[in-house]
C-alpha cells in the first residue's frame, strides 16, 4: 500500500516546527538520556496508557541513539533517534508509529495519533500550528467520512438540483 501522506506530513511537521534562524528550539533536548526520560514519560504516563491500548501491553519501546542512520524510526519495539532528531516533535511522531498499528505508516490515524500527542505533550499553540500545517499539506488526520445509502441519496439529490440551477443561470447569461 503507498504511503502518499508521507511527504506531505513531513512538510507539515517543517512548516510547524522549525525553530528561527538563529534562534535555538525550544523543543530540543539537551541529551539523549533527556531524550530516553522524555519519552519513558510519555509511554508510561496515565493518559497515553488511556488513549493508547499499544502502551498498556507492550513495555516502552527500546530507544537506539541512532549512531550510523541518518533518518528517524520508530514502532512498538524500537525508536532510533539520531542526533538531529532528538526533539519533543521528533520523538512524539516516532512514539505516534509505535503506538499506531495502521497501514500506510503515515496514515489519518497515524496523523491524528501525532497531533494528539503533540496537543499533550507540547501544548495548544504547537498542535494548532501543526493543525494549519496539516490542513495547509493537505494531510488528512480526521476518520474517513462514512456515508450511509440514505445520505448519499440527498446527496445526490442536492447535486441533481445544483445541476439544474446551475444550466438554468447559464440559459439566463447566454440570453443576454
Amino acid at each position: 500500500m503507498k504511503d502518499s501522506q508521507r511527504q506531505k506530513l513531513y512538510n507539515a511537521e517543517h512548516i510547524a516546527f522549525t525553530a528561527v534562524k538563529g534562534q535555538l528550539d525550544p523543543n530540543r533536548f539537551a541529551d539523549f538520556d533527556e531524550t530516553k526520560q522524555f519519552i519513558e514519560k510519555v509511554w508510561r504516563s496515565k493518559w497515553t496508557q488511556k488513549h493508547y491500548w499499544h502502551a498498556r501491553g507492550y513495555p516502552v519501546p527500546y530507544l537506539a541513539d541512532g549512531r550510523g542512520t541518518r533518518i528517524a524510526r520508530g514502532s512498538v519495539w524500537r525508536i532510533s533517534l539520531p542526533n538531529w532528531a532528538r526533539t519533543k516533535q521528533c520523538a512524539l511522531q516516532e512514539l505516534a508509529h509505535a503506538l499506531t498499528i495502521e497501514r500506510p505508516a503515515h496514515g489519518r490515524e497515524f496523523a491524528a495519533t501525532f497531533l494528539a500527542l503533540v496537543q499533550h505533550w507540547m501544548g495548544r499553540e504547537d498542535a494548532k500550528r501543526l493543525k494549519v500545517a496539516f490542513k495547509q499539506c493537505r494531510v488528512k488526520y480526521r476518520p474517513k467520512r462514512v456515508m450511509t445509502l440514505k445520505t448519499k441519496l440527498k446527496l445526490h439529490e442536492r447535486g441533481k438540483l445544483l445541476a439544474a440551477a446551475l444550466r438554468q443561470n447559464k440559459e439566463i447569461n447566454n440570453e443576454h
